[in-house]
């Protein structure tokens, strides 16, 4: 009885201490309950651009710091001033310690042209982001999210679920699974969700986030995984300082990605000058590539880049092997982006880790150009094209691909065709066919394909229900089918995608 007299004698002692307006020396202190100790609200950044009286759907991200690792939900949709029609809502729940970032949902149709203002208020820690709202007359950049990728021998794929499952060779950890050991069937890709896109370099894997982050893993000699370090790694790991991405790519040491403005970032192996910052030295952070503006599409080829302008144009840069630049020249390599002068209304590019390129036309026909020695250009010559031609037997495609040495479309009317080099049955068709097919022929075993891209030895494919089928080589497993088939020339489907 005396012990609890005297804690309560000084518990009204502090209590009353503490609550005198004059004093507070030698008070009990509470931290005050910050969510956030700032908000950066000058280093947001949007999904996608927003047009007037064109419903919208996008994030913003803002990084903050002094998280303070509470649960914390905004309940009130914050509306917008300036242009009205746009709410923004909070979509993450929990903030991490220290310093990240917060992602708010946009949503709505604005109503005017301008600029569309929201307040954010995180119990005293205040700023403004503003989303820019343009002409509807304006191009709007659809982002290409590409699920499935495959270069050298592996494959990935991005599941229903927005995890990827991977398969093939594993020499650098390029399945992301932990280990260095091949698959024949797919396997998880460890600590990745969400994931919108997927691409593939020749031993190093990129995936997209839904918030805009890119995620990297393999080899990284040169720096191609982004994280400031040549150190190989095993499993996903963000690549730094990049945000606001809609769409990735992939050469055999570097990669590329789009950023929702119109820019293009790059970093890896730079010998051929293949990032397009004007320098022929190796980055391994992300630098952003020069004299571009406007892009809707990226594609990597093995050493050489192309990128797509919203105004139909397409731009070149890296090495000119075999006139993989398409600007007639025999220029080595350049390390900024040229235009093609002779392509225009272009509408898809596609150079996967290859020497020879693909563009299509207005959605209806198909120009090439680049290394043709295996037929992979499809104009029934074995010789290298350094200026663009028209593939003239081909009319009303709608999909390109490209392989290593081997090139797809698809038509309207649903029917594949394939051209290049056939060795192990990557294109689909007999074996009877030339090893090295120098014009397009029907791939009769192919049907309702959505997206089709080739490897070095073998090809990857999605139909419209979301099946996956595989075709050609199979030495490192990369057919996915299980065996040990050295090679299948019959589409084959790939299970455990689930």
């Amino acid at each position: 009885m005396k012990f609890k007299l005297i804690f309560l004698s000084l518990f009204f002692s502090v209590f009353y201490s503490c609550s005198k307006e004059y004093s507070c020396e030698n008070c009990l202190q509470f931290p005050q309950n910050h969510i956030v100790t700032f908000l950066d609200c000058g280093s947001s950044y949007f999904s996608s651009p927003a047009f007037v009286n064109t419903p919208y759907l996008g994030y913003c991200t803002i990084p903050y710091t002094g998280g303070n690792g509470l649960d914390f939900k905004d309940s009130d949709p914050v509306t917008s001033t300036g242009v009205s029609g746009l709410t923004a809502t909070l979509s993450a729940g929990t903030l991490a310690l220290g310093d990240s970032n917060l992602t708010y949902t946009i949503s709505g149709t604005p109503i005017a042209v301008g600029d569309a203002t929201f307040y954010i208020d995180f119990r005293g820690q205040s700023c403004s982001i503003t989303l820019k709202v343009d002409s509807s007359s304006a191009i709007i950049v659809i982002p290409s999210k590409i699920r499935i990728a495959t270069q050298k021998e592996r494959c990935l794929v991005v599941l229903p679920n927005g995890t990827v499952k991977a398969w093939g060779d594993n020499a650098f950890g390029q399945l992301g699974d932990g280990t260095t050991i091949d698959s024949h069937t797919p396997v998880q890709v460890k600590n990745l969700s969400g994931i919108s896109a997927v691409a593939t370099g020749a031993y190093h894997s990129l995936a997209l986030k839904n918030d805009g982050t890119v995620w990297a893993w393999g080899k990284n000699e040169f720096g191609q995984l982004g994280d400031g370090t040549e150190t190989e790694i095993h499993t996903p790991k963000q690549v730094v300082n990049l945000a606001g991405i809609i769409s990735i790519a992939g050469g055999y040491d570097y990669s590329l990605a789009l950023k929702y403005d119109g820019t293009v970032w790059a970093w890896g192996s730079n010998l051929m000058g293949q990032l397009g910052d004007g320098t022929y030295i190796a980055k391994r952070t992300p630098v952003k590539v020069i004299n571009l503006s406007g892009i809707t599409a990226i594609a990597g080829g093995l050493n050489h880049c192309l990128a797509l302008k919203n105004d139909g144009t397409v731009w070149a840069w890296g090495w000119n092997l075999n006139g993989t630049l398409g600007d007639g020249t025999n220029i080595p390599k350049r390390s900024t982006p040229l235009q093609i002068n002779n392509l225009s209304g272009i509408t898809a590019i596609a150079a996967n880790g290859s020497n020879h390129s693909l563009a299509l036309r207005n959605g209806s026909t198909v120009w090439v150009w680049g290394d043709n020695s295996h037929g992979q250009l499809g104009d029934g010559t074995s010789v290298y094209k350094d200026l663009p031609i028209q593939l003239g037997t081909l009319r009303g495609v709608t999909t390109i691909g490209v392989g290593e040495d081997h090139s797809f479309v698809v038509r309207k009317d649903g029917t594949i065709w394939a051209w290049g080099w056939n060795g192990v049955g990557q294109l689909g068709v007999s074996l009877a066919f030339s090893y090295h097919q120098l014009s397009p022929v029907k791939v009769d075993l192919l049907s309702e394909i959505i997206a089709i891209v080739g490897g070095n030895f073998h090809s990857l494919a999605q139909k419209n229900d979301g099946t996956i089928v595989t075709m050609g080589g199979n030495v490192f497993g990369q057919l996915g089918d299980g065996t040990n088939t050295v090679y299948r020339y019959t589409p084959t489907i790939v299970n455990g995608l689930k």
